[in-house]
């Protein structure tokens, strides 16, 4: 099966609902099944080159990340890298770079965190992200855990409105149920194939999000890689990116603190 962890958008063929009867068989195995598998491996490898659990102070593997500006420095330090290799972590004919933030929230209630990034992901970016208007689930494979979701972006003129289409798996690992394991939960999310939308130019992204608990509060750890489509030139969005995926940071925090 080819890398699933890229830019190139899942299709619902890839993505079938398992039949009555492989639900009823103990054991049984479906495509589903091994789509799954294959995804989460390929998060955990990705994860591997920027932190290491069993590790307090891990940092990102110099050989893969390039360390870049640290956003929020007076509020909530978020490290920026970039990956030294656009085609090393994904497969993609056009090149798009990998991005990745890391930071760490002392004090952090980890429950109100999973509350607000693994349960209803894609909802609660309308509530924190500024320019995320609409959110809408368009199929859900696997309830609260495989899920297909659109949401849309109202950006101001002359830039025009985005809207994308992914894929979304959750899941979370308690402590303990591996060596040196703590509680921590993983979302993936990766381009899915729908029909474009009037008034909006459809770009996409792939991504992994992590977040981890620690001995003082979370640990928030996160690579993207993204295509803005439109008449955005490669190089404007690679510039930008690093700030933009820190301003989530003081975003999402500032909103789950008032829940």
């Amino acid at each position: 099966m080819p890398q699933l962890l890229s830019l190139y958008p899942l299709t619902l063929e890839q993505l079938p609902t398992p039949t009555t009867a492989e639900l009823s068989t103990p054991g049984a195995r479906t495509a589903l099944d091994d789509l799954i598998a294959q995804l989460t491996r390929e998060a955990k490898s990705l994860l591997s080159t920027l932190t290491d659990p069993s590790k307090r102070d891990s940092s990102p593997d110099p050989s893969v990340w390039k360390s870049g500006k640290t956003f929020n420095q007076f509020t909530i330090p978020t490290h920026s890298y970039s990956a030294h290799d656009p085609a090393g972590l994904v497969p993609d004919h056009e090149g798009r770079r990998w991005f990745a933030r890391i930071s760490k929230h002392p004090g952090a209630n980890y429950d109100k965190w999973r509350s607000g990034l693994l349960l209803d992901h894609s909802e609660n970016e309308v509530r924190y992200i500024e320019l995320c208007t609409q959110a809408e689930r368009l199929h859900s494979i696997v309830p609260n855990k495989l899920e297909v979701w659109t949401t849309q972006y109202h950006l101001a003129f002359p830039t025009s409105n985005r809207d994308f289409t992914f894929a979304i798996l959750t899941s979370e690992q308690e402590a303990g149920a591996e060596s040196s394991a703590a509680r921590s939960f993983t979302v993936v999310s990766v381009p899915f194939h729908a029909p474009s939308r009037s008034g909006f130019v459809r770009a996409k992204y792939v991504s992994v999000e992590h977040v981890i608990q620690t001995q003082d509060g979370v640990k928030w750890v996160m690579a993207t890689a993204s295509d803005a489509a439109g008449l955005v030139p490669k190089f404007i969005s690679d510039m930008a990116m690093p700030s933009k995926i820190a301003e989530d940071v003081p975003s999402f925090q500032s909103w789950i603190l008032k829940q």
